[in-house]
Formats: structure tokens, C-alpha cells, sequence
């Protein structure tokens, strides 16, 4: 925003325009490049990451044990 009013000062003798022109604040649309859109290939995929079963077993069951591991080979092992 700053550089959209320093040009817009340039272009009106050093003032301040009144109200700055919208296309100032947008970037010209790029044109759709082809891509994988994982979510709209598989939407039960989307269903999965969504739920709380997957994720509370794998913070509960898999990473605070792992954490416990970790830490307790770094205070023992050396």
C-alpha cells in the first residue's frame, strides 16, 4: 500500500489522491495452471483428516509416548 501511494503521489504533483483506484490494491489474475487437487480426487480423504478419532489417537497414542522416548534416551543415553 505504501508504494501504491508513493506512485500515486508522483502521478498528482506530490498530493495525495482522494481515493486510491482499486486496481491498485489487486494483482491481475494469473491464469489457472493445471494442478492435482488432492481433496477434490479423493473427498473422503477429506472426511478422514477431519476427524478428531485420527488425530487424538495419533497425538495420544503415538506422539506423547514418543516424546517420552525421546526425552528419556536424551537424559540416559550419553
Amino acid at each position: 500500500m505504501g508504494r501504491a501511494l508513493r506512485q500515486a503521489r508522483r502521478q498528482n504533483q506530490n498530493q495525495p489522491p482522494p481515493v486510491l483506484a482499486e486496481e491498485v490494491s489487486w494483482t491481475d489474475q494469473r491464469k489457472e495452471r493445471s494442478r492435482f487437487d488432492i481433496w477434490r480426487w479423493k473427498p473422503q480423504l477429506r472426511e478422514w483428516m477431519r476427524a478428531p478419532k485420527v488425530w487424538n489417537g495419533l497425538l495420544f497414542g503415538l506422539v506423547s509416548w514418543l516424546f517420552v522416548a525421546v526425552n528419556l534416551a536424551l537424559w540416559l543415553g550419553p
